[in-house]
């Protein structure tokens, strides 16, 4: 499953689609029976109700979803274009204009049979006020009781409409389908619900920020040994290199090796624009950039790059092709790339192809 953390992105969800309720306009650098009732657990899982397993849904996407959606049992087509299949009928509360709804979703893309989302499996209902919703959310509610589940499919216009959902997982012009608990209504008129509402959340918030920060010491420690493992794999990586009769290592311990020498024409200096083809790897020979890939060389000014590179270039020559072999401290250092690509303390390889140097203008002279 497509995972999104939904206790603070459950939220995201919501409040980001509230932005725009309707919203229909929308080279390298320096996620029938009722279950019985779970108590929240944070950072674990709660088990789906027995309504929403299985599910099963019409293999097509878009305007052509709600249609045959539309011929499910016991569903609905309402006026906003929604449709409603309902489940479970609730018989508490429904809520309205100003109350707090507690809801349990299940979220996926319409012909897509992965959800991309599920407080279930984030372990904690969602607690909203009702105009921070989705619209079609809303709308939904407003139509049913407490204790209620229902599977509604939502057109773009009702849920995250032309711009699609911040992150990616819901495209522009997407059809949605959500199964909808739910669990709670707490009106907005009743300062003693809203006062055993408010404590609740205390103490959830309290024990999901203790968790958060026990994961956070335990990642930072996975990652303190990470940094030590790729230290020491990565200095055998470079002396292996050294080692070679066809590499030169310079004094800064970066490695290279030449495959074409034009041996013509001017060395590129700090401020010259460059342009090249590359491909990098790392040592074991997956490949995590590639020009060659994109179809399209990168061009940039040298200074601006790893300093294994703005060292290596600064030997080359227009149409010189050499492999780099890079310590991680001429590349990307302890801390390695912000996405995760390149760990901390990697050594990396690239093959690179100087096609173009451009030399940066000569200073005005002063009067």
């Amino acid at each position: 499953m497509k995972r999104v953390l939904f206790l603070a992105a459950s939220a995201a969800v919501l409040s980001l689609a509230a932005c725009g309720q309707g919203g229909g306009d929308g080279a390298p650098a320096s996620t029938a029976s009722e279950a019985a009732p779970v108590a929240p657990t944070p950072f674990g899982s709660i088990p789906v109700p027995s309504e929403f397993e299985n599910a099963s849904f019409p293999l097509v996407t878009g305007e052509g979803f709600i249609a045959a959606f539309a011929n499910e049992p016991n569903a609905d087509q309402r006026e906003n274009g929604s449709v409603v299949q309902t489940l479970v009928e609730g018989n508490g509360a429904t809520p309205g204009d100003g109350d707090i709804a507690k809801i349990h979703f299940v979220a996926r893309v319409a012909g897509e049979p992965d959800p991309f989302g599920s407080s279930y499996d984030d372990g904690a209902p969602v607690v909203f006020g009702m105009d921070q919703a989705l619209i079609g959310w809303t709308d939904t509610l407003r139509t049913m009781k407490e204790g209620g589940k229902v599977r509604v499919a939502l057109p773009p216009s009702l849920a995250f409409g032309a711009r699609g959902m911040p992150g990616g997982a819901v495209g522009a012009n997407a059809t949605t389908v959500y199964d909808l608990e739910l669990v709670g209504v707490y009106k907005g008129s009743d300062d003693a619900e809203l006062a055993q509402l408010a404590s609740e959340l205390r103490a959830n918030l309290n024990t999901f920020s203790r968790r958060a920060q026990e994961q956070q010491a335990l990642a930072q420690q996975q990652l303190s040994g990470l940094s030590a493992v790729n230290r020491g794999r990565s200095s055998l990586y470079i002396a292996e290199q050294v080692a070679r009769e066809s590499t030169i290592q310079t004094e800064s311990g970066l490695v290279y090796e030449v495959v074409s020498d034009q041996t013509e024409g001017p060395n590129p200096k700090i401020g010259d624009t460059i342009k090249v083809h590359y491909r990098g790897t790392l040592p074991n020979g997956e490949v995590f950039d590639s020009s060659y890939q994109r179809g399209q060389p990168a061009e940039f000014e040298l200074g601006r790059v790893i300093e294994g590179w703005n060292e290596a270039l600064q030997l080359m020559t227009a149409g010189d092709v050499y492999r780099l072999y890079i310590p991680a401290n001429l590349a990307y250092g302890p801390r390695g790339t912000p996405d995760g690509t390149i760990g901390p303390n990697q050594a990396l390889v690239f093959d690179v192809e100087l096609l173009e140097v451009t030399p940066a203008p000569a200073p005005e002279a002063s009067e």
